[in-house]
């Protein structure tokens, strides 16, 4: 009886190895990644914003959207925020720039310190990012 036990313990061993050897080396998925640009531009005439940043796409496929939020204090109370967007076709391993115009809700964008928040949606993933950028007029 043991050496049944036996002969059955080593057919398993070796089917566990084959299903192994046969599924190959695991494949390591990548991420998507999000930056933005240190520097953006507001337009004096309409107080919008621009702000810019690039793109990976990682794994990812299928149209995107990458959607910016823009806050910048104003005094010591006021805050100008608004929110732009950029589209995008995603494929697997693709890398990029953007840009997103934005148009703010409340008051006009100046010259300054702002903070600018990013988020790139493919499907139901995505990543996003924030930093501090600062604002210069256009042209």
């Amino acid at each position: 009886m043991s050496a049944q036990f036996s002969r059955i313990g080593i057919l398993l061993s070796v089917l566990f190895a084959m299903v192994l050897i046969s599924a190959g080396p695991a494949q390591a998925q990548t991420t998507p990644g999000l930056g933005i640009d240190r520097t953006g531009a507001f337009d004096a005439l309409t107080g919008n914003a621009t702000v810019t940043g690039t793109y990976a796409c990682g794994d990812l496929s299928g149209s995107g959207l990458i959607e910016v939020t823009l806050g910048q204090d104003v005094g010591r109370v006021a805050t100008v925020s608004g929110y732009g967007f950029s589209d995008l076709a995603c494929e697997p391993g693709q890398t990029g720039t953007w840009y997103a115009e934005i148009v703010p809700t409340t008051g006009e964008y100046r010259g300054g310190p702002a903070f600018a928040s990013a988020r790139l949606t493919v499907g139901d993933q995505g990543t996003e990012t924030g930093r501090q950028i600062q604002l210069s007029r256009a042209g």
